[in-house]
């Protein structure tokens, strides 16, 4: 779409009006091959357009290159849409370039998503009744160059329907119990530093435990899948620890 100012009364008429190419006010002829930018001399100095010139000018009404001296530019994007709409644009652009600035920064990606930790993990799979067993879980700072986040150990307070302590818990910077969960508390590792973690039970009947544990970082992620393993008690046999 696009605007002329009349020369005559200066009223601004738009080419989807219902007079145009007429003036909406003085009815003057708004689009005509003199009032062109390539009309000069009597004739038009487009390379193509000078085919469909005629002396009474009305070939402007069908040539495409026609452009008024009086023609007005398009409104601005942003003034042209709804103050919401421009305004939500404004801000995802800021918040886009916050994250490519970020990533530009940190390619890896190592602060915008989380430190990156590593966890092994050694669980039995059998344990027998009054006789003390050891799960090992070892957290690893993938990081060379800074400390890792805070991160957080939660384990579901159903593996203690048969389960004892045999120790007590490895310190941890909090530990509550609460919601059916045991949470624990970790400050961060130092650059490529490691810490092990190991949690001494003795089972008080038979059955299946259920061992189910997940680590997150402080913005909640989960930095490894959930920890699921069922540790068959039984009244005798050798601990076995895979």
């Amino acid at each position: 779409m696009y605007s002329i100012r009349c020369p005559e009364c200066g009223l601004i008429n738009h080419d989807d009006d219902v007079m145009f190419p007429l003036c909406g006010q003085c009815e003057s002829d708004l689009v005509r091959c003199e009032s062109c930018r390539h009309h000069q001399d009597n004739g038009c100095t487009h390379a193509r357009a000078y085919m469909l010139y005629t002396a009474d000018g009305q070939a402007a009404k069908a040539c495409p290159e026609f452009h008024s001296h009086q023609e007005q530019r398009a409104p601005r994007l942003l003034s042209s849409l709804p103050a919401p709409l421009w305004v939500s644009l404004f801000i995802s652009m800021i918040l886009l370039a916050l994250l490519l600035a970020t990533l530009f920064i940190d390619q890896k990606g190592r602060y915008f998503f989380g430190s990156p930790l590593q966890v092994d993990t050694a669980i039995p799979a059998h344990a027998i009744v009054g006789h003390p067993f050891t799960i090992t879980m070892r957290v690893t700072n993938l990081l060379t160059d800074q400390p890792s986040s805070r991160y957080y150990l939660v384990i579901s307070d159903e593996f203690f329907r048969i389960m004892q302590w045999d120790a007590p818990p490895p310190r941890a910077e909090r530990l509550d119990v609460s919601h059916h969960r045991l949470f624990f508390e970790y400050e961060p590792l130092p650059p490529s530093g490691q810490r092990t973690l190991q949690f001494s039970f003795i089972p008080r009947l038979g059955g299946t435990a259920p061992f189910i544990a997940q680590i997150y970082s402080p913005s909640n992620q989960l930095l490894r899948d959930q920890l699921e393993q069922h540790i068959q008690v039984t009244g005798g046999g050798e601990v076995r620890v895979e």
